[in-house]
């Protein structure tokens, strides 16, 4: 069965310096502020928790987030959780 385009297969993080962060395989944005920036992955949800935090590119279509800002954890909750979740994004 082939891989929707909305759902990215692979998933991947870059950070850099701790100031910034290219996410891979985003298929949904469920909450950000200043302080934390929650996503679905296709590895689960994945939070970013920090300070100054913002989105500078977000492609659902491609599954790419880049975050700007002071990153001090990064997160993951199981994908099997089977917790619903709305985003703000979803399509």
């Amino acid at each position: 069965m082939p891989e929707s385009a909305n759902k990215p297969s692979s998933h991947e993080i870059v950070i850099q310096n701790r100031s910034k962060a290219q996410i891979t395989g985003v298929t949904d944005v469920i909450r950000f502020d200043e302080y934390e920036i929650g996503m679905e992955t296709s590895d689960g949800e994945l939070t970013v928790e920090g300070s100054d935090l913002h989105i500078s590119r977000l492609s659902l279509d491609t599954g790419d987030v880049h975050i700007d800002g002071s990153i001090s954890a990064v997160r993951y909750e199981d994908a099997e959780s089977g917790k619903k979740k709305s985003g703000f994004f979803r399509r």
